[in-house]
């Protein structure tokens, strides 16, 4: 009894999958370099320009600000 339910479950999940892949455009399925997007890109040099501001004009240590200006920017 239990390999009926088991192969019921495989064809379920085949089908299911089947379904999925049909139903998606292909636009979706396409990966995309993130490094290359603009957005990345920007977000990158704001993450860098906070840091740099942190290190030139804020204190290294005693002050949570720091931290959390460049954990906000990542």
């Amino acid at each position: 009894m239990e390999d009926n339910t088991n192969n019921a479950r495989s064809e379920g999940f085949a089908n299911f999958i089947n379904y999925y892949n049909s139903e998606i455009p292909s636009v979706l399925k396409q990966q995309t370099n993130w490094e290359q997007l603009g957005f990345y890109k920007k977000s990158v040099v704001l993450y860098q320009m906070t840091f740099a501001f942190c290190e030139r004009f804020l204190p290294k240590y005693g002050d949570r600000t720091v931290d959390q200006m460049v954990q906000a920017a990542r």
